[in-house]
C-alpha cells in the first residue's frame, strides 16, 4: 500500500513544471553552474524539456551563473 501512495505522490509532482522552476530558483540563489546543469539534465529527461517557461528560466539562470555558452545552447534548441 505504501508503494502505491508513493507512486501517486510521484505522479502528482509531475503535473506541472513548478518543482523544476523552484529548483532553478535555488540554483540562481546559489549561483551554482554545477547544480544548474544537474537540474537541466533532469529537465531533459522529463515531459517539460520543451516547455518555453522552463527553457526561458534555464537561459536566465545559466546567464546569471556566467555560463553564457550553456545559455546560448538552450536558446539555439528552442522551438
Amino acid at each position: 500500500m505504501a508503494t502505491r501512495h508513493g507512486l501517486v505522490r510521484d505522479l502528482l509532482c509531475l503535473l506541472d513544471s513548478s518543482p523544476f522552476a523552484k529548483l532553478l530558483d535555488s540554483c540562481l540563489r546559489s549561483r551554482s553552474a554545477r547544480e544548474t546543469r544537474r537540474v537541466h539534465a533532469r529537465i531533459l529527461n522529463s515531459q517539460f524539456s520543451k516547455e518555453i517557461f522552463i527553457q526561458n528560466r534555464l537561459i536566465d539562470v545559466y546567464g546569471k551563473c556566467d555560463c553564457l555558452d550553456d545559455a546560448h545552447k538552450v536558446f539555439d534548441r528552442m522551438p
